[in-house]
């Protein structure tokens, strides 16, 4: 293939010059509903599950956001919405300004087409075992997305070329020796390099990471994130890095300068840099989550139970009314029962909290406590004023 083949192969997608002042990636009100059944009476009416709850959210060019929360919480479905894998049941999600799904269903104004955002938007999922192919080499599972991509503009030989060149800036080397090999002669770690190998040989704009690292041990952990931001240095794209752990997430946010958000029932409750987030969280959810994470807090004894009014999660089916963390919360009050909380900056800056307490003023602090023991108990644990 010649220099100029190559060119109009690697041609960028046209996109308007008046989107390159939009953020890469816009959430307005987005909100996932499944409707699910029961096992138990096929007969019974299907129950709707609120997933993601009128989440606003902005992603830029070669930003990092990670999202944390317990199984359940809605962060990997937010981060589907993100990258157009999840058709949101409300609200809008824009790429440079287009609406993806009228680009979709062709529908409205559309300057850029849907197959440049899906192009743009990849994902590297948890398990990689299940993510590749075990009948194919590894060259031809990292060549299929090439082929789908460019057709007959990019031969064979210019497709294995380019397969070689991404797996050496994994570090998997020889690159030819390994794309010769079958999933199950590769380790973990490395099967995880394949797949975000697959990723990038797509040149995406924003890579949604589903808990990338969490099969790994430490060391690999560690050694994965340090990949991914080299890698974020050399093709320029976003990551919306997911994760349960804490620890995790300050480690790959801080490396990264990015944002870090906490995600509780289908709600954003905090958002902001790893220092204000994690080293001074207002967010009495996120507060738990620092106190529960072993590695961020560095008392050796015995904790005992999370400082937590209740411990079941309250069913996504049927959602607690005003703030949905008040049936756990031990700070909450009357007024958390009946008054939904808005995600907003704190009258002394920093970051983005869904909570009343931050605010001195609000009338949260005029209502009585739902459990003063439970207030109590997590003042001392976790060293948080109750008043």
């Amino acid at each position: 293939m010649s220099s100029a083949e190559l060119e109009e192969v690697d041609a960028e997608p046209d996109i308007p010059p008046e989107a390159e002042d939009e953020p890469l990636v816009e959430l307005d009100g987005a909100t996932v509903d499944f409707t699910v059944g029961t096992s138990f009476n096929p007969f019974a009416d299907p129950d709707t599950v609120n997933a993601v709850n009128e989440v606003d959210l902005a992603i830029e060019e070669q930003d990092v956001l990670i999202l944390v929360g317990e199984s359940g919480s809605g962060k990997t479905t937010l981060g589907k919405v993100a990258t157009a894998l999840q058709r949101p049941t409300d609200g809008e999600v824009r790429y440079r300004g287009q609406n993806i799904w009228e680009a979709r269903d062709g529908t409205g104004l559309i300057d850029i087409d849907f197959r440049d955002i899906r192009r743009a938007l990849q994902i590297i999922h948890q398990d990689p075992v299940a993510a590749l192919n075990p009948n194919r080499t590894i060259l031809q599972t990292l060549a299929q997305p090439l082929r789908i991509r460019f057709g007959e503009d990019m031969g064979p030989g210019s497709r294995r070329e380019r397969v070689y060149n991404v797996l050496e800036q994994v570090n998997l080397t020889p690159a030819a020796d390994y794309g010769s090999r079958y999933p199950h002669q590769l380790s973990g770690g490395e099967k995880q390099r394949v797949v975000l190998t697959r990723a990038l040989l797509m040149d995406p704009d924003l890579i949604l990471a589903d808990e990338p690292v969490s099969a790994l041990d430490v060391s690999l952990r560690v050694e994965i994130m340090d990949l991914m931001l080299e890698l974020q240095e050399v093709f320029g794209m976003s990551y919306i890095f997911v994760s349960h752990n804490l620890s995790n997430a300050r480690y790959f946010a801080e490396k990264a300068g990015g944002r870090v958000g906490i995600m509780y029932l289908g709600e954003l409750v905090e958002i902001g840099t790893p220092q204000e987030v994690i080293g001074n969280p207002k967010h009495p959810y996120t507060q738990v989550l620092k106190w529960a994470t072993p590695s961020l807090a560095p008392d050796e004894e015995e904790k005992g139970s999370p400082p937590l009014r209740a411990i079941d999660i309250p069913d996504a089916r049927n959602p607690p009314s005003g703030c949905r963390f008040h049936t756990r919360c031990p700070f909450a009050r009357e007024a958390c029962t009946e008054i939904h909380p808005e995600l907003e900056e704190t009258t002394t800056g920093g970051p983005e909290v869904a909570c009343f307490r931050p605010d001195g003023n609000h009338e949260y602090w005029q209502t009585p406590l739902l459990d003063e023991e439970a207030a109590q108990i997590a003042e001392e644990k976790m060293e948080v004023n109750v008043e």
